[in-house]
């Protein structure tokens, strides 16, 4: 077969712990089709995600050991960020084998549901039937990694950690309220972490959360018992957190909100117990009674109560 002047081109993600018999398969036929073989190695605008672990180096130097294997000589291999556009993605794809190879024949190599389903550029592209490449899935593959006691497999997790963005952790902190003649009563517990001091209900919102609101009607109940209406709930502010499980790379944010209450009887659910009514009256004596991380939070309540004429 004439290779000359051929270009093969594969673009995948790699995100697994090494070559799975359908990678092989598409760089196998590339190889045999082709005089130089190009690989764009698609990544996350995101760094050491679930999904996307490994980083383009990483995967660069996995890629590079199987050219080595199979004595191929002449390759490329480049990242491809993803885009918003699949237009404009295929188009940087076009324009950096264009430039590339301007008078040689250009075909990418694809299997069923890989790129081909998002790319719009003008360049052939080759569907191959992998066979058995439906029992393979990169999810589970990343899933059935375990840790090795090894000092690579540790230096590994080490690169990994040191690649990954700043994390904001956002939570959600309820000050639910009542008044009761002329006194303002709120809603107080403790956590079992920290059992000298009273705090606010709250808690980290949730992926199923439909919003900061729902998720702090979802712990309120979940913490105290008490479920209140949505339409009750009014934002106060959102402040940042010195949460003890706060790290430079990991800080707590919360949205704290006002919840007037309606019915029921507080108890002690999950992580809060001693859940109580106190007075503001007598808050505003001891403010120390306070978790330091929640006095701006009680704080920002009385201004708002003032605001509100309540």
């Amino acid at each position: 077969m004439n290779n000359k002047n051929k270009i093969g081109v594969v673009i995948s993600r790699f995100q697994t712990p090494e070559l799975h018999h359908a990678h092989n398969w598409l760089l196998d036929m590339a190889v045999n089709k082709s005089e130089t073989v190009v690989v764009f190695l698609g990544s996350h605008p995101i760094p050491s995600t679930k999904r996307n672990p490994l980083d383009f180096q990483t995967r660069k130097y996995m890629v590079e050991e199987y050219f080595k294997e199979v004595g191929q000589e002449n390759y490329y291999i480049f990242e491809i960020k993803d885009h918003p556009s699949d237009h404009v993605w295929s188009k940087r794809i076009d324009d950096s084998l264009l430039s590339l190879f301007p008078d040689k024949k250009i075909t990418l190599y694809d299997g069923r549901d890989g790129f081909s389903r998002y790319y719009h550029g003008t360049l052939n592209v080759e569907v191959l039937d992998i066979k058995n490449a439906d029992d393979i899935s990169a999810t589970k593959l990343r899933n059935l990694v375990k840790p090795l006691p090894s000092k690579d497999f540790r230096e590994g997790m080490i690169y990994s950690a040191n690649l990954a963005y700043h994390k904001i952790s956002a939570a959600t902190d309820i000050v639910c309220w009542k008044k009761v003649d002329n006194d303002v009563l709120i809603l107080l517990g403790q956590k079992r972490h920290s059992p000298g001091v009273l705090r606010f209900p709250g808690g980290m919102v949730d992926l199923k959360d439909d919003s900061y609101k729902s998720g702090a009607q979802r712990e309120l109940l979940e913490e105290t018992d008490i479920l209140v209406s949505i339409e009750n709930f009014e934002y106060i502010g959102d402040f940042k957190v010195n949460d003890w499980r706060g790290c430079d790379s990991n800080q707590y944010f919360t949205t704290f909100y006002a919840a007037k209450y309606e019915s029921g009887k507080p108890a002690s659910k999950d992580d809060l117990v001693n859940v109580g009514w106190n007075t503001v009256e007598s808050l505003n004596k001891n403010t120390d009674i306070l978790a330091p991380e929640h006095r701006k939070l009680y704080s920002a309540f009385t201004t708002w109560i003032k605001k509100n004429n309540i």
